[in-house]
């Protein structure tokens, strides 16, 4: 009986460990995501084409759009959801499946009262990488 209770003490203590552990992977943002997403969000919405392609890391420059693109999203933006509410841009949420992580942000428009922003990255053995950012009601 006392192997029993030992046992079962042991186990509900590795499932408690793995519960933390994995809860933690699972919720876990990339340490530089907000600092991205805030930077090409707003580059994005004010029409900064400079500034937007200034935002984005090194490596992910030479994917970039031109301007007649980048100006074509933006006035799509602007007529799916209207105008930006300043300083609207919040966190919401995390999703890690495999090596996609995707860090989720609400966002209020004048069209659209709620708006999701999420920004993706991806993690190859320890190295985070953006992706992309993505707009959507």
């Amino acid at each position: 009986m006392k192997l029993v209770r030992i046992v079962l003490k042991t186990t509900l203590c590795l499932f408690l460990l793995f519960g933390i552990i994995t809860n933690q992977a699972c919720s876990s943002k990339p340490v530089n995501a907000d600092e991205i997403t805030d930077n090409l969000f707003h580059a994005l919405i004010e029409g900064d084409y400079l500034e937007y392609i200034l935002s984005l890391p090194k490596d992910c420059r030479c994917s970039i759009k031109n301007e007649n693109d980048f100006n074509a999203e933006l006035a799509n933006i602007n007529e799916q959801f209207g105008e930006y509410e300043a300083n609207s841009l919040k966190y919401w949420k995390t999703e890690v499946e495999f090596d996609s992580i995707a860090v989720f942000y609400k966002a209020k428009f004048s069209k659209q009262p709620q708006v999701i922003v999420k920004t993706f990255f991806e993690n190859t053995d320890g190295n985070i990488k953006f992706i992309r950012l993505w707009i959507e009601p």
